[in-house]
Parts: C-alpha cells; structure tokens; sequence
C-alpha cells in the first residue's frame, strides 16, 4: 500500500524516521540479551552444579571482598583474622572480605600462606569449595592467595595452587616468605650485636693462647705427634704387635693393613683432646671472620636506630639478606668456636694426659717417651721428654681454662 505524504519534505525525512526508530530498538534488544545471557553464564560459572548450590551459597552471605593494593604479609590483620575464622568454623568460603571467585584459570597470583581444614567439623562433612576450578567440596589443604590484577585474597585448594600456578608466582611467595623470615630473625637479633661483640672481644686471649700452644706442639712434636695421630685415628691409645707373617695360618688375630696378623698388646683408653692434633685448628682466624660479619650488622642496641636499619633492609632485599646470612653464619661459627676450644683445652686433662703418658712409655712403643704437665715457678707446663731431654715445652696461661660462654 502506497504511503500518501502530505509534502516533498514528509516524503523525504519520515523513512529516515522509521529506520533509525528500528535500529535503536533493535540496539537496546540485543544489550538486554547480552546482559541477560552474561548473568546466566556467571551462574553457570559461579555454581555449575546447579541451582540448589546457588541457593546454599546465598545463604552464606558472604559480604563485600576488601581490596588490597600490595599483597599482606602473615602478620597483617586481614591475614590473622582469616586464620583465626578457619580455626573457628573450617569455613575459608564465608570469611568476610575475601573475594568469592570465579577466577580464571589463566589469572596471575601470589600464595600468601597455606592453610587446613577438618571436614568433620563442617556442615555435612563436605570438604571446601574451590573459586578457581570452581567445583565444590573440593579440598582440606589450600592457600589464602593474592590476585594482583584484581588486587583481592581468595582462598584456593593447594591442587590448583600447585598446577596452576607458574614458577615466577611460586618464587614470589618464596621470596616474600625469606623476606618475613629474615625481618623477624633481624628484629629480634639485630638488638643483641652489641653484647655478642663484647663476647668475642671477652674471647681474644682465650684463643690466641689455645694458638700459641697448639703450634708449639704443632712445630715440636716431631715423631711423638706423629705416631699420636696414627693412635687417634686407630680409634685409641693401643699398640698391636705382628704375631704372623701372611704365610701364618690365620684367624689368631687381626690382619694388619700390610697383610700381617696382629694383636692388641696394650690398651689405654680413649684419647681426649683431638682437636690438638689437627692441622686446620685456627681459632684466631674463626674469632676474627665472627667480628667482620658482626661489625657490618652492629645498629647499636637503641630501638629507633634498628628500626631506622630494618627499613632500610626492606628497600633493599639484598642487604636485608646479607645481615640474615651474616648473623646466622656468625651465630654458627660461634658454636663452632666453642666446641673445638673446649674440645682443645680437653686435651690437657690430668687423667687423659695420663692414659697418653702411658700409652708413650710402653715397652711395646718405640717412643719411650713421658708426657705431663710440669711446674716451673709460678707457670704450669706442658712436657713431652724423651731420654731426659724435653722434645715439647709449652707454658700453659690459666686464660686457656677461661670458658667462653654461648650467645643468649
């Protein structure tokens, strides 16, 4: 039917009228479907099981997720109250703050702290659902992550942690978990340089006259120190004796590295004090490694200035594991220290100078020499004599008997 116009200008503008009307209908069709098909698909995706888990979930009602621009650390707030809701209802799906999901399994995060949950003391005995695979009764053990580009937590099963997520993102949370590590080491140490130096500078006499007498022995021992060390690492002060050659019948007694069998002919006990026949026993330089690595850490004991330090570290990563290392490495070394001075001073025991002293001037031992400690004035005296004529002489300072005492 022909459309009767009333002029040339109805003619020409009412058609152009009509087509636009259609395409602005047409447009706002076809953003309702949009919308309408996004929300259904964020159902889907948000409850894939069905209905009735869309229901139990809105039951929750879990409130708003809080946002964060930096990934927290274990002590932040956020952080302690999540743990402490799990230890109260096994629940990580209904803490308030955390973001629901779903999350794309494409979606960078950061772990910030692994967690367990009890299925027996959750509704059901279900296991927690999982915004990342989006599957419900899921895990007992995951972890409370940090997506950065959506700046939230969740709370995801350690079965999506570990497949899903990259090398770089397991490395971040390593890197943060050092970090947090060696801020609190730092905190609670960094205070007690100060007295730790006291004690190595306490220790310089003690060592420098464990020493001085470990390389008089060292120089002087001769044939004597030798054959010590062959008794030290035969496992005591024993003799054996050949009692067959290799063409002897054996099982009479123990075979010999040289083929021959032999037999203990005198025993006399264990030998105390190894570190005095050592090559390697250099306490002056262990005491002097301690000190650098101290002094490079030394804050003082006011609390600002460790502050002012620990904030310095946390720009600077690498100086806050270098004061981590440094400490730790000293802290080692001290104990280290302690052990082998104790062990040297041991050495000079009257009882394990004795079973020596016997264990040298036995019949069976070609030595034929007498070990003791003798008195000249006021000094004690460390003697090694061989035919009336003294091989070793060591003046022993009463500082060498000083303790040195562990760091508190």
């Amino acid at each position: 039917m022909d459309i009767l116009y009333r002029s040339t200008a109805e003619r020409l503008w009412i058609p152009d009228l009509v087509a636009a009307a259609s395409l602005w209908y047409v447009d706002v069709a076809a953003g309702e479907h949009n919308r309408r098909k996004s929300r259904r698909e964020e159902r889907c995706t948000k409850f894939p099981l069905g209905s009735w888990e869309q229901e139990r979930y809105m039951e929750q009602a879990v409130p708003p997720f809080t946002r964060f621009t930096s990934v927290p650390r274990g002590d932040h707030s956020f952080v302690r109250e999540f743990f402490h809701h799990i230890a109260t209802t096994q629940s990580p799906e209904t803490f308030p703050g955390l973001h629901p999901g779903p999350f794309g399994s494409g979606e960078r995060f950061q772990i910030v702290q692994p967690f367990e949950i009890d299925p027996a003391r959750r509704a059901g005995g279900e296991r927690a659902y999982c915004p990342r695979c989006r599957h419900r009764n899921k895990y007992t053990k995951g972890s409370l992550v940090f997506f950065p580009d959506r700046g939230v937590l969740g709370a995801v099963g350690n079965e999506c942690a570990d497949a899903k997520a990259s090398a770089g993102t397991d490395a971040d949370y390593r890197v943060r978990r050092d970090a947090a590590l060696h801020y609190d080491f730092l905190w609670d140490n960094l205070g007690r340089v100060p007295h730790w130096l006291a004690l190595v500078r306490e220790a310089e006499p003690v060592v420098a006259e464990a020493q001085r007498v470990f390389r008089i022995i060292r120089r002087e021992g001769g044939d004597w120190l030798r054959a010590l060390k062959g008794a030290e690492r035969s496992g005591g002060l024993i003799i054996h004796e050949v009692i067959n050659s290799q063409s002897a019948v054996r099982g009479l007694g123990l075979r010999g590295s040289g083929g021959n069998e032999t037999r203990e002919v005198f025993n006399a006990g264990p030998l105390l004090g190894r570190t005095a026949l050592s090559h390697d026993f250099k306490p002056v330089n262990a005491l002097e490694s301690i000190r650098r690595m101290l002094q490079q850490e030394d804050f003082g004991a006011d609390t600002e200035q460790i502050l002012d330090a620990l904030a310095r570290m946390e720009r600077e990563p690498s100086e806050m594991r270098r004061a981590f290392v440094n400490l730790t490495v000293a802290n080692r070394q001290w104990g280290r220290l302690r052990q082998s001075m104790a062990d040297f001073v041991e050495f000079f025991d009257a009882s394990n100078l004795d079973r020596i002293h016997a264990w040298s001037i036995h019949r069976a031992n070609n030595l034929s020499c007498s070990v003791g400690i003798e008195h000249e004035w006021h000094h004690r005296v460390f003697c090694v004599s061989r035919r009336g004529k003294r091989i070793v002489r060591a003046i022993l300072d009463p500082v060498l008997w000083t303790s040195i005492p562990p760091w508190d």
